[in-house]
């Protein structure tokens, strides 16, 4: 990644700045900063609504790469899904999300390049939300679990064979315990 990814402050102003804005586009800016998205992934969810909640925890399935790829998304991450879900609480598939449909990559790229220059980052690339997972995640989980979390190319296991069942549920608990706080704080 040849950006500077947000510092820590710098994700907290990001997240206030979701404050008031549509709950729409308030997700499209978490699952890029808390999940990790890339603008293509959150065009693709969008269009696609690939969804799903398994008890109080949320999935996302993105299909960048050569097969679909199904993660747990922090809490901050699930409830912004969930109020996009119409209040849905079953668990029995995928569910319909209103993520804007409209969403193109480069209408998702325009977004998050106004929700950063809206927090004052104006010269900032928009990949440095996502780059903040990717510098800050391997600090608090294995360097290889944080990779295939994120799908980072080129990584050994970055499809996460050979990881135990619920290897991303502790990822995303990781992600809440450790950067959740940035949207309360």
């Amino acid at each position: 990644m040849d950006t500077r990814p947000l510092t820590i402050p710098e994700a907290r102003r990001f997240l206030r700045g979701t404050i008031g804005v549509p709950t729409e586009y308030a997700t499209v800016e978490r699952l890029a900063l808390l999940a990790g998205l890339r603008p293509s992934e959150i065009a693709d969810l969008a269009r696609q609504g690939s969804v799903e909640r398994q008890g109080s925890r949320w999935y996302v399935t993105v299909l960048r790469g050569k097969r679909p790829r199904t993660i747990a998304v922090a809490q901050l991450v699930g409830e912004a899904l969930q109020d996009l879900t119409g209040g849905q609480l079953h668990d029995q598939g995928p569910l319909r999300c209103s993520l804007p449909r409209h969403a193109t990559v480069g209408r998702v790229v325009n977004h998050l390049g106004g929700a950063l220059e809206d927090s004052g980052f104006g010269d900032a690339s928009v990949h440095a939300i996502r780059g903040f997972l990717v510098k800050q995640l391997p600090t608090v989980v294995a360097r290889d679990r944080a990779y295939a979390y994120l799908g980072v190319a080129g990584v050994v296991n970055v499809d996460s064979r050979g990881f135990p069942e619920g290897w991303d549920v502790e990822v995303a608990e990781l992600i809440d315990q450790h950067f959740g706080v940035l949207a309360t704080s």
